[in-house]
C-alpha cells in the first residue's frame, strides 16, 4: 500500500468494540470516552445502548452485534490515502512504537 501513509493518534482513551464478529476501534478524537468510565472496564446491556448514537457509524456490524464496550488507553492508527478518503480500519496498541511496528507489519510493502 505504497500510495497510504500511516495516521497515528496521540495516546488517549479510545474505544474498543467487541462484536459477534469481531472487535472494532473508534479513536478518542472521533468520539470521546467519558472520564468516568474507568479504563479497562467492560460496557454491557443495559448501559451499552447509551453509546448507541456516537458509536454506531463508527464500525462496520449492525449495533445488535456489539456485545461490549471498553475504554482503553494507548495509540490507534490506521493507512490513509492522503487527499482521499480511502483508509484502512483503526487499529491499537498501548505504545507508539507498538502501533507503528503493526502498521508497518500489517501493511508494508
Amino acid at each position: 500500500m505504497s500510495f497510504m501513509e500511516p495516521e497515528v493518534t496521540e495516546r488517549d482513551r479510545h474505544w474498543e468494540v467487541e462484536t459477534k464478529s469481531g472487535t472494532w476501534y473508534v479513536p478518542g478524537h472521533v468520539v470521546e470516552a467519558p472520564d468516568w468510565i474507568a479504563s479497562g472496564g467492560t460496557i454491557v446491556e443495559p448501559w451499552l445502548s447509551n453509546f448507541k448514537d456516537d458509536l454506531k457509524d463508527y464500525i462496520e456490524p449492525r449495533w445488535d452485534q456489539v456485545q461490549s464496550l471498553r475504554v482503553v488507553v494507548g495509540y490507534c492508527g490506521r493507512m490513509q490515502a492522503p487527499g482521499y478518503l480511502d483508509s484502512t480500519e483503526w487499529i491499537f496498541e498501548r505504545t507508539k512504537k507498538g502501533i507503528r511496528q503493526q502498521l508497518d507489519n500489517l501493511f508494508g510493502d
